[in-house]
């Protein structure tokens, strides 16, 4: 139990020093980056059981037309150590998720699958 506890709390301390690393670089580039504290807030709330975080991929979903560009949410890709794949979570402008699903050999109990 303790070691279980440790390992989460460890994950969660990870997950939160990538993510503010993360943010800081996009700030440093001058990216917007909308909804950050939305897409921690999910990523911390999932149980993703043995899986440790080893990278947090946050970016703006933008809209391309001939009248210019426009943010249309968000979206955070993580990295696990133990598989090869992701977790996608994605936010429309108002940081609300939209889709929350795992790709490749990464799953999480409760999430879909593609």
């Amino acid at each position: 139990m303790m070691d279980r506890l440790l390992k989460e709390q460890t994950t969660l301390l990870a997950a939160s020093f990538l993510f503010t690393a993360l943010t800081a670089t996009g700030a440093a580039a001058g990216g917007q980056q909308i909804c950050q504290q939305e897409l921690q807030q999910t990523i911390r709330s999932l149980d993703t059981g043995a899986l440790t975080i080893s990278k947090i991929s946050i970016s703006d979903v933008i809209k391309t037309h001939r009248s210019g560009n426009h943010t249309v949410g968000a979206e955070a890709w993580v990295s696990f150590n133990e598989c090869t794949g992701n977790l996608v979570i994605r936010t429309n402008t108002s940081c609300a998720v939209r889709s929350i699903y795992t790709r490749g050999s990464c799953q999480i109990q409760g999430v879909d699958h593609y």
